[in-house]
């Protein structure tokens, strides 16, 4: 069958099927486009969180208070593999840290006492571990 211009029903339908096709591709491309762009915004807005949470703990810390202190203290010694299963208790006040408890070995005492002392708001520190295996004679 012959249309009005002299193209056949299958060719008129195939160039109609093909602009659709084209059609429903440009907006697949706008849409991946877009889409693209809102993974950036989030990815860049993920980014200015974290450097906006680091900034907050850092302001707070300045001005951290016993209990914030204390679990922060005590989050450090449970995310240190040597350190996690020892024990060490922690006291704080005014900012002044006391580590009580006892450690198989004198590095780790030390370890304990070096992790604290780097830690925000700590302003100072008394380590009083005892370490319960004596050191091995050479």
């Amino acid at each position: 069958m012959r249309t009005d211009r002299g193209k056949s029903h299958a060719l008129v339908k195939a160039e109609r099927d093909v602009r659709r096709r084209e059609a429903a591709l440009g907006s697949s491309e706008d849409s991946a486009a877009k889409w693209a762009q809102r993974l950036d915004r989030d990815r860049q807005a993920l980014i200015d969180a974290r450097r906006d949470l680091a900034s907050a703990e850092g302001r707070l810390s300045d001005r951290a208070t016993d209990e914030v202190l204390f679990r922060a203290i005590q989050r450090q010694l449970l995310q240190d593999k040597a350190l996690r299963d020892t024990a060490v208790a922690v006291h704080v006040e005014d900012g002044r840290v006391t580590l009580t408890g006892r450690v198989p070995e004198a590095k780790l005492r030390a370890r304990a006492e070096a992790s604290i002392a780097r830690a925000r708001g700590v302003k100072s520190l008394e380590n009083r571990i005892e370490v319960t295996r004596p050191p091995a004679e050479s």
